[in-house]
């Protein structure tokens, strides 16, 4: 049973824990999972990257993160001026640009691997996400992998 306050250690020392997020819906969370020396860090539905995220993140050999929307595509998009506003805001989604800021600022040589995850279908284009995020990732190319909402991901190896 987790408990969503602090770590919960799980069988094989599996540990789940969970943290705090800044998104508009109740007692929202993302979640590190850490079992022997390997770490995932899973960062979806937020609004806004907190220093405490990004501590929460470093050292992650996995990183799910959501690449939500492109902010053009937002502002001249479809959807109602109070929905756009709200994915904007501090309690919505994530940018690609917000999530290149978080994988510059975690990224290091030991990151094995990206999934960007939460691509709007309406809002965002997959190559403008990946692209985002190999810019903010430099150098150092993890394996990257963009997420489909209509079907499962490929299971992988941590």
């Amino acid at each position: 049973v987790l408990t969503g306050r602090g770590k919960d250690t799980i069988k094989d020392n599996l540990e789940v824990e969970p943290y705090y997020t800044s998104h508009d819906a109740r007692e929202p969370v993302a979640f590190i999972i850490q079992c022997q020396d390997r770490k995932l860090g899973h960062a979806t539905d937020m609004g806004l990257v907190t220093n405490e995220i990004k501590q929460k993140l470093k050292n992650s050999h996995v990183l799910l993160v959501e690449s939500n929307h492109d902010i053009e595509m937002l502002d001249v998009g479809p959807y109602p001026w109070s929905v756009k506003q709200r994915i904007k805001s501090t309690v919505g989604h994530l940018s690609n640009e917000a999530c290149g800021d978080l994988l510059a600022n975690v990224s290091h040589k030991n990151l094995k691997q990206v999934v960007l995850m939460h691509l709007s279908q309406t809002n965002n284009h997959r190559e403008i996400a990946r692209v985002t995020a190999l810019q903010a990732l430099g150098s150092h190319r993890p394996s990257l992998d963009l997420a489909q909402q209509d079907q499962a991901s490929p299971l992988k190896e941590v």
